[in-house]
């Protein structure tokens, strides 16, 4: 018996069918990718972008087994980005710069080890045998098809490392489209480009636009109110990663917390009366879990965003905004929803006082939308994040095969955050594991989404 069959028959023991509501609510993952740059891994701190072998498995052992990342690399989460498709639940991504020998002879070992595949930027002039000028010893040819063959990733760094921003046009085409030819030319795809020192501009981009490059990686974005690697096609040239130096101290700032961020992936938005980007004067506004709040002054004034959907179903949104009255609007795909309050005060921050709005939507489309919200009147409001909820029955239960990455099993709810106890019954707990991230009351006999943590799971009764 295989091991979906022995879960299946687990699953068919518990009877949920007297203590589960009909209809229940579960969070959407958002648009949002985390990504981890590592440099050198080596038993010394000689560069400011080396990071111990000690230090390089406890992160990658924490992803793996506290986040639950779904390991995919650069190639596979293009597939998602370009065809408007969700990523896997808890997709996470490991890339490698500039080709240095130890992350063949000390990260190898411990991405085998929790059976991660990478991928590997390469400075295809650097792809030698040797020591360079300041004591790097960088991976060969032998080397780099060895990672190749085990399935790893292989893309273009550049030729020699340099500031793109600072070459002309013509020598940015010899540097981004020579060194994928030579990786082509050796059977590696290579599509993706990681901008060396994480420096691109206009002329990076049209040069992308027009080969065959998929996605392009920038540096560090790890300062809290800095924008998230996106998984929406807007932002594939964009795709920040987090500095592993910073892991330690701010671990936090990777995870998935639910929420889309307006400011994130915005496709137009309107003007003050002077004529300035609403977002530049709004970023002096962020709230805890946000990376900034948009201002939205005057009557007219609206911000849209986007989102994407797995499946087809009906969904709840909640969107948090300054604004304690109904003097605005909430469009999906240019459909007005009315809206509900749900709460008198949501929280307050630096002055500002937000409140939850919900709409509900039935029969939402799988794939893109549109979210919008518009000022009706000549008074500011904020508009700050929003997250989705997706209705399910009580025998909701899937088994979806993602692309190259095996199954995802979605159980009944009572079974997914409760333990399982012999009699055939769910319990409440006192667990933090089985109450979502932060627990909040969730232990409690009952308790409404409010108390249940990050992700707003449902407590059931015993």
């Amino acid at each position: 018996m295989n091991i979906l069959s022995i879960i299946v028959s687990v699953l068919s023991f518990v009877n949920c069918e007297n203590i589960l509501p009909k209809y229940y609510k579960y969070p959407v993952q958002e648009d949002y990718i985390p990504i981890m740059g590592y440099h050198r891994v080596e038993g010394n701190d000689t560069y400011d972008t080396t990071i111990t072998l000690e230090e390089y498995e406890y992160q990658i052992e924490y992803m793996t087994n506290t986040m639950q990342c779904n390991w995919i690399t650069m190639e596979q989460l293009s597939y998602y980005i370009l065809n408007d498709e969700k990523t896997p639940t808890n997709a996470c991504v490991i890339t490698f710069d500039d080709g240095h020998y130890s992350q063949y002879h000390n990260a190898l070992n411990i991405l085998k080890k929790y059976k991660i595949l990478a991928t590997f930027y390469l400075n295809t002039d650097h792809v030698t045998d040797k020591y360079n000028s300041i004591g790097d010893y960088y991976m060969g040819w032998r080397e780099v098809e060895v990672l190749s063959m085990m399935g790893h990733d292989i893309s273009s760094h550049c030729k020699t490392h340099p500031d793109l921003s600072e070459l002309s046009y013509s020598e940015q085409e010899d540097e981004i489209i020579d060194s994928k030819h030579t990786l082509e030319r050796k059977y590696y795809k290579s599509t993706s480009l990681a901008y060396p020192h994480g420096q691109f501009n206009d002329d990076t981009i049209e040069i992308l636009e027009k080969s065959t490059y998929l996605l392009g990686r920038a540096i560090e974005t790890w300062e809290k109110r800095d924008k998230r690697p996106s998984t929406l096609q807007y932002g594939k040239w964009e795709l920040y990663y987090y500095d592993p130096i910073h892991f330690i101290t701010y671990p936090e700032r990777i995870y998935y917390t639910g929420w889309w961020q307006f400011e994130e992936n915005y496709v137009n938005i309107g003007f003050n009366e002077e004529g300035v980007l609403l977002k530049e004067e709004s970023m002096y506004r962020p709230t805890d879990t946000s990376y900034a709040v948009l201002l939205l002054s005057n009557e007219g004034n609206e911000v849209e965003t986007n989102f994407l959907t797995k499946n087809q179903g009906s969904f709840s949104i909640e969107i948090i905004i300054s604004k304690n009255n109904t003097n605005f609007d909430i469009y999906v795909d240019n459909n007005k929803y009315i809206f509900y309050k749900g709460s008198d005060e949501y929280y307050n921050i630096y002055g500002s006082t937000f409140y939850n709005y919900y709409i509900d939507i039935e029969n939402l489309k799988s794939g893109l939308h549109y979210i919008s919200v518009r000022n009706n009147e000549d008074i500011e409001m904020y508009v700050d994040k929003y997250r989705i909820f997706s209705d399910a029955s009580q025998d909701f239960m899937h088994v979806t095969e993602y692309k190259e990455l095996g199954y995802e099993i979605i159980y009944p709810d009572c079974t997914a955050y409760l333990p399982l106890i012999a009699d055939g019954k769910c319990h409440s707990s006192t667990n933090n594991e089985e109450c979502g991230w932060d627990g909040g009351d969730c232990c409690e006999d009952t308790c409404n989404h409010e108390d249940c943590g990050y992700w707003g799971y449902v407590c059931l009764s015993h």
